[in-house]
Parts: C-alpha cells; structure tokens; sequence
C-alpha cells in the first residue's frame, strides 16, 4: 500500500468537521450538531456511572462472598439450575400463573377493605 498514511481517530473527526465546516452555518445542522454533542456528553455520563456502579456490585459481591460462601454457592447453583432450563415451561408457567392470582386476590382485598368500611360504617 504505497502512499496510505495512518490516520488517527481525531484525524478522521478533524476531516469530518473540515468537510462539514459549511454546514454548521445552516442553523438546522448547527441544532442538530449540538444535540449530537449533548448526547455524546450524556452518554460518556452514563457509561461512567455504570462502571462505578458495576465496580461497587462487584466489591458488595466480595464480600458477601467471603462472609458466607456456602450460601452465595447455593443462590449461583439455584440461579444456574433455573436458568439453564432445568425447570419445566409448564412448571414456571403453573408458579407465575398461581402467583399472579394470590397477588390479584391481595390487591382486591386491600382495595375492598376501604370501600366496604366506606358503604357499610364498620372495617371487615
């Protein structure tokens, strides 16, 4: 490759801006510029928020790890078995289902226990 020189990533930005330069004038481009900028910024926040909290999980996990062990072996192997299709879809699907019926009946009591006081004059 005779000729080819290596360019470095703010090479390729610095001939994007230079190529794109007599835009920015247009005041659609320039918003659209800026936008651009802001969400870079917001997203460099973000991935850094998210190291630093990955890096305090990791060091929570640790030391949960080293004050009981033989606990977190048996919470990964549970997780490992359940994830690793060891439980029936007809059984996850009868659990949720059942779940989801014992959760429906609290909420309707707990929603019925104000109106009943309300119509009757005494709580059930």
């Amino acid at each position: 490759m005779e000729g080819a020189q290596a360019m470095s990533p703010n090479d390729d930005q610095t001939s994007w801006q230079e190529e794109h330069a007599n835009e920015q004038d247009v005041p659609g481009v320039a918003r659209v510029l800026e936008q651009s900028r802001r969400v870079r910024a917001d997203v460099e926040g973000l991935v850094s928020a998210v190291f630093e909290a990955r890096s305090e999980w990791e060091s929570e996990l640790r030391e949960r790890l080293t004050q009981r062990p033989y606990v977190s072996l048996a919470t990964a192997a549970g997780l490992g078995y359940v994830l690793g299709a060891g439980l029936s879809p007809g059984l996850i699907r009868a659990a949720f289902g059942l779940g989801s019926r014992v959760a429906f009946a609290v909420m309707v009591r707990r929603l019925a226990a104000p109106l009943t006081e309300m119509v009757v004059g005494r709580t059930p």
